[in-house]
């Protein structure tokens, strides 16, 4: 009897998701409650616009524009963390600057 063998994720798997988990949990903490909700709901649950729409008491245009400035805002955030630990820091004319973390 032979027993199929499964690929277990390897140690150096383990540490991408660890490191990816460790630099999105602030970004998405710094989001309001309903940017984060339609990001999980988008990205983890894997819900499409309509179901986010339904499920959020929305539209599916209202989750999209939600969804753009989330990302936005996240790019931003992530942006600054890595101006803060080095590298030169580009703000745009009007931007307004995120805080270091």
């Amino acid at each position: 009897e032979e027993i199929a063998a499964t690929a277990a994720p390897s140690p150096e798997r383990h540490i991408e998701v660890w490191d990816r988990a460790a630099t999105l949990a602030p970004l998405l903490a710094a989001l309001e409650d309903r940017q984060r909700a339609v990001v999980l709901g988008f990205y983890r649950d894997r819900l499409d616009q309509n179901e986010l729409a339904e499920r959020l008491g929305s539209t599916p245009n209202g989750i999209k524009k939600a969804k753009a400035r989330a990302l936005a805002r996240m790019r931003r955030a992530a942006r600054a963390r890595l101006d803060c630990r080095g590298r030169r820091r580009q703000v745009r004319r009007g931007a307004r600057p995120v805080p270091c973390v």
